[in-house]
């Protein structure tokens, strides 16, 4: 008989345990959530190099998107787009607030998403 899909792999305890920091950021990811549902994709995630989809992001990051599970009317989250083959990112007034401001939220994308273009909404 095969094993099951959860035979195959540490539970999430010993995975966590394997996750560099980093990587490991409960507070604002359900990597729980991301490891519960695929954790060949999980795996993979702890190579460097390697990125986790927006699914499983928590409104309280930084770049929470429309793309998250936790995306709702409360929790709006800013939208991924690719425009002119370049990646650009709409902030949502949450980001703005989560980042502490505009600037900040600027300064976030400047430094660690430098090849984003980030769309900050006018302020009313």
């Amino acid at each position: 008989m095969p094993l099951s899909i959860m035979q195959k792999y540490p539970s999430f305890e010993n995975y966590y345990k394997m996750v560099p920091k980093g990587k490991n950021d409960t507070s604002s990811y359900d990597l729980r959530a991301y490891y519960n549902s695929n954790p060949q994709a999980a795996m993979e995630f702890i190579k460097p190099g390697t990125h986790a989809p927006d699914t499983y992001k928590l409104p309280n990051h930084i770049t929470f998107s429309n793309e998250s599970m936790y995306h709702n009317e409360k929790t709006p989250g800013g939208k991924w787009s690719f425009e002119n083959g370049k990646d650009v990112f709409y902030a949502s007034p949450l980001n703005i607030k989560n980042a502490g401001g505009a600037d900040k939220l600027q300064k976030y994308f400047n430094e660690k998403e430098p090849n984003v273009k980030l769309i900050i909404p006018k302020q009313k």
